[in-house]
């Protein structure tokens, strides 16, 4: 498999260009927390409304335009679709740590996607008043954190999912296995009884005298849930999964 995505543009402008210049060592987060001194601003005022700074954003946005048609080349090997969930999970699972740690926003989650001691998403009218002693901006933070946990346990959730897949966890089914194990084959008749070899019409797997493995069913079937609600979440906030 070969993939080649084109990266998002970046906007160019007047003001990019005179904060660059200026500001050559810059890293990009820094020039929107910058105080600028005033003669900056002015003079990237003057620039960006000079005839040259009106033909720099003509050239930027047909720039923009060019480079925003996103140029996609996948190609694909006969074997990528083999075990296609264990390939794409090879993607999806270092993307997903990624999103959680540059991510800028959180969507709504449901209640029901989240455990009951999560905050809910219906405010009680309790609560509401509590909220209409804050003032707007704290009311925001308060509401915006809430919605930061509730992704951050549903990103979580799709995480731990897909480590089972092509992480660290891909051995999971082994913890729910003890003992030694230990295995003959008996011969048998069409009613599952035991019978001499040439009477044989099938043979039956059954534990050997040596064997003392065990198996935890509700384990394994409680793990498998959590994976498969891993897996549910992803689909269901698929559209989501934005920074």
């Amino acid at each position: 498999m070969k993939v080649k995505i084109k990266k998002y543009a970046t906007w160019f402008g007047p003001y990019q260009l005179m904060n660059w210049l200026f500001y050559p060592f810059s890293k990009e987060g820094e020039y929107l927390d910058r105080e600028y001194p005033e003669w900056h601003e002015k003079l990237s005022d003057w620039y960006a409304y000079s005839v040259i700074g009106k033909a720099h954003i003509w050239l930027g946005e047909k720039w923009m335009d060019f480079w925003n048609d996103r140029r996609v080349s996948v190609k694909l090997d006969r074997w990528d679709t083999w075990n296609m969930d264990e390939t794409l999970a090879y993607i999806i699972l270092p993307m997903l740590k990624q999103l959680k740690e540059t991510k800028h926003g959180s969507p709504m989650v449901d209640d029901e996607d989240v455990p009951a001691h999560y905050p809910r998403q219906q405010w009680s009218q309790n609560e509401s008043r509590q909220l209409d002693m804050f003032a707007d901006d704290a009311s925001d933070e308060l509401i915006w954190r809430q919605y930061e946990v509730r992704w951050n346990y549903v990103i979580d959730e799709m995480i731990w999912a897909f480590e089972t897949l092509a992480g660290d966890h891909t051995d999971w089914e082994e913890q729910f296995h003890s003992g030694e194990f230990d295995r003959i084959t008996v011969p048998v008749d069409e009613e599952g009884n035991e019978v001499p070899d040439e009477e044989a019409k099938f043979f039956e797997w059954r534990k050997g005298p040596n064997d003392t493995s065990k198996f935890d069913r509700e384990g394994w079937i409680a793990y498998n849930d959590r994976i498969q609600n891993g897996f549910r979440l992803f689909g269901k906030y698929f559209r989501a999964l934005w920074d």
